[in-house]
């Protein structure tokens, strides 16, 4: 179990890595600093959930699994993830969570980050139950250009190479 201090959160980030993997990199590149895939993108959203005072719910697709923060006033209130194999049981994840959460469907925030399956239709269904919902578009984000945002890179990463963090 590893661990990384988020500053801005005033939080601490404990994760897993496979124990042979580590021994590995660890003794090939001995100073090296082991990130969660969470790190960059829970120290970015502090920043990026002040912008309006409304609780922001945001969702970060990440392979087949999801990223849950909620942020209310740029203070990180709630993490957690979840592991899907049909984008229904995701959807499912998200209203629970936002239920469970008592977020207000009229006035506060779903965002979402990465790369979404069925991106439209995944959308049109949230808007069953949320009004305020937003994707989150790295070339207007970072300022991509439209080339480098056909590289598919992961929104971890966007964020690293972007935004120094």
């Amino acid at each position: 179990v590893l661990y990384n201090i988020l500053p801005k959160s005033n939080a601490t980030l404990l994760f897993s890595i496979d124990k042979s993997a580590y021994q590995l990199l660890a003794e090939q590149f001995p100073h090296a600093y082991f990130y969660s895939v969470e790190t960059p993108v829970m120290e970015y959203l502090v920043e990026k959930s002040k912008l309006r005072e409304t609780q922001k719910l945001y969702v970060y697709f990440h392979g087949c699994t999801i990223h849950v923060y909620i942020f209310n006033n740029g203070k990180l209130y709630f993490a957690n993830n979840f592991t899907y194999t049909d984008i229904n049981d995701a959807l499912y994840f998200i209203l629970q969570i936002w239920k469970s959460q008592g977020l207000n469907q009229l006035t506060d925030e779903l965002h979402i980050l990465g790369d979404l399956p069925k991106a439209e239709s995944t959308i049109n269904e949230l808007h069953r139950y949320i009004r305020r919902i937003y994707q989150n578009n790295p070339v207007t984000e970072f300022g991509l250009k439209a080339e480098d945002a056909k590289l598919d890179i992961p929104y971890d990463l966007q964020i690293i190479i972007h935004r120094g963090i």
